[in-house]
């Protein structure tokens, strides 16, 4: 394990996430680790471009329109009235740290459980400078597979020249009592075909579970379907192509009744189907890349 960490930039829990233990070093090769996925990223994406999907506010500036709900930045006692009025409209939101990841620090909040306003807006505050967000409302297809969270696909695309392919794409699905169904908060993973939109294998957590139903609704996830699987792919490719010098997101979309939305985008975004299938990506990826930079030096 500690030759992997050096050797190819496995961390400890991803020598087992990926069974480095049943490789030899050409199988090692092949996956994109946590320590060594930063310099894809550098090589796809203009550094400056960060600060847009890394700030909430900014982010939803940009793509408000791909989002379909309200958003509001709290930082302090002078937001209160602009807070005043968004809770006006929504009894129940949810709150994310402003610098926040993986899932953590999430929670959902309602009115009706504080005596005023101003005692809600306490507790917000509590958390340092935070994201409202009006709750995304997942249509009926995507919340039998865990009714207490917003189930989502991880979508990654890579712009080559004018095209945008998405680039092995996931289900993410919670489980237990998560409001999130982020893999590093016990949420399940499992890759989607990505011209069909089928799911095409069992899912996976990170302490390595594997699950052919739900635990706790109990649906087949091999086989699910993921509706209108066309109109996603569609709306993250126009995505993708917002924020020129980015060759590379990972798009986290949810389907509602008034079709899919944009939940956030991660520029650096984990390639996280190589925790389902166990199975490297990285030849696949250095090709696209290889391809981006020769078109990028043609253009010189």
């Amino acid at each position: 394990m500690v030759y992997s960490l050096h050797r190819f930039g496995c961390m400890f829990d991803e020598y087992f996430m990926f069974d480095f233990e049943h490789l030899n070093v050409a199988g090692r090769e092949t996956f994109i680790t946590d320590k060594k996925r930063w310099e894809y990223y550098d090589r796809m994406n203009q550094r400056e471009n960060l600060d847009i999907f890394n700030d909430k506010k900014k982010a939803y500036d940009l793509f408000g329109k791909y989002y379909k709900r309200e958003l509001i930045l709290l930082t302090g006692r002078d937001d209160k009235e602009l807070f005043a009025s968004f809770v006006s409209r929504h009894e129940s939101f949810i709150v994310k740290p402003y610098n926040g990841s993986g899932g953590r620090g999430i929670s959902i909040y309602h009115s009706k459980d504080y005596l005023s306003v101003d005692e809600l807006f306490a507790a917000v505050m509590s958390k340092g400078a935070v994201v409202c967000e009006e709750l995304i409302v997942q249509a009926k297809e995507m919340a039998v597979l865990h009714q207490g969270s917003v189930n989502t696909c991880r979508i990654p695309t890579v712009r080559v020249g004018d095209e945008v392919i998405v680039f092995h794409p996931c289900l993410r699905m919670g489980s237990g009592n998560a409001v999130v169904d982020n893999a590093s908060s016990g949420g399940i993973i499992a890759p989607i075909d990505a011209t069909t939109g089928i799911v095409v294998m069992r899912g996976e957590d990170e302490k390595h579970n594997s699950y052919i139903r739900h635990p706790d609704s109990g649906v087949i996830i091999p086989g699910f379907v993921i509706p209108h699987w066309n109109e996603v792919v569609s709306l993250v490719t126009e995505m993708a192509k917002v924020v020129s010098g980015n060759q590379y997101c990972g798009w986290d979309v949810a389907f509602t009744d008034a079709g899919w939305v944009m939940v956030e985008g991660n520029p650096r975004g984990q390639f996280i189907e190589q925790y389902a299938t166990h199975k490297g990506i990285k030849p696949e990826l250095e090709k696209l890349i290889e391809t981006i930079e020769e078109e990028t030096i043609g253009k010189m």
